[in-house]
């Protein structure tokens, strides 16, 4: 199985075959009792399947089949995830003519309007949500206007290095287009590597006055990390600001044993999960959240 077989799969389709049922419908969306968290009274998790993506409302995380899997399971790489889904954990009931049916039902994506972020319900999500300030996320983002299966949709977009876009809202979390690394570059010794431009956003609102002193990669997923590894040779010293999970504490170790110029740097933000969480934390305690 490969990665667009396995995004070919519905998830709800896979999460039924694992036993796991809906507490409810509501149009498109079908709405779980976390897998992730386990122990919850009410549902939370809302699958959307005519986007075929998760969302987990408790976690404040979402995504595609591979990073449900990632989460359920605990594992650290998409590579892991595919075995899991083709080895015997997956019952029988998975065939091809799943992928089949899926692969009709995908989303059309289209790109509407590229404009300036000023949305009041993205700026509102990316300051009161996030506790990102307005001007910083116009200068690295965009507000993305796109149709899915006919229907329209708006989100805070970061652009990748191959033209795909990072999509954020307050209900979804994906991507239109290719997915790819996000590297801004200005020839510096140092290079500072997040999984996601929220917290690479975050970042630079603590550390404004850094902005200029260094390079900056954003995964995007930590499925491209193999994506930045000729990249980071190249560096004096490489800060890793990966989450406080188990996929990204096994990446940051991946990567400190690939190479001697890198740093793991979440213990700066720990115990939170991100740099995000940690950033509306210390908000909140100086009183601007």
């Amino acid at each position: 199985m490969n990665c667009q077989e396995a995004k070919a799969i519905q998830i709800i389709d896979y999460l039924h075959a694992l036993g796991f049922k809906p507490s409810r419908k509501v149009k498109n969306n079908y709405w779980y009792k976390s897998m992730i968290r386990h122990n919850e009274s009410q549902a939370s998790l809302k699958v959307d399947v005519q986007q075929n993506c998760w969302y987990d409302h408790g976690l404040g995380e979402g995504g595609n089949i591979l990073d449900l899997v990632m989460k359920m399971h605990g594992l650290n790489s998409v590579s892991q995830a595919l075995k899991k889904m083709e080895g015997r954990s997956v019952p029988s009931s998975f065939s091809f003519h799943q992928y089949k049916k899926s692969l009709s039902n995908k989303p059309n994506y289209q790109i509407q309007k590229v404009d300036r972020l000023s949305n009041r319900a993205l700026v509102d999500y990316i300051t009161r949500e996030r506790g990102i300030k307005c001007g910083l996320a116009q200068k690295f983002c965009k507000e993305v206007y796109y149709q899915a299966n006919q229907k329209n949709y708006f989100a805070v977009g970061f652009r990748n290095n191959l033209g795909g876009w990072e999509l954020r809202n307050k209900y979804w979390k994906g991507c239109i287009g290719s997915k790819s690394i996000t590297t801004i570059l200005g020839g510096n010794k140092v290079c500072c590597v997040f999984e996601g431009f929220i917290d690479f956003l975050s970042f630079m609102q603590l550390f404004s006055e850094k902005d200029n002193n260094y390079d900056y990669i954003i995964l995007n997923s930590l499925a491209n990390t193999k994506d930045v590894l000729s990249i980071i040779a190249g560096y004096d010293r490489v800060n890793l600001f990966l989450d406080n999970d188990h996929a990204g504490k096994n990446t940051s170790q991946e990567l400190i044993e690939s190479a001697s110029n890198v740093v793991d740097q979440s213990y700066f933000f720990n115990p939170s999960k991100d740099l995000n969480e940690y950033l509306i934390k210390r908000s909140k305690l100086e009183g601007y959240g």
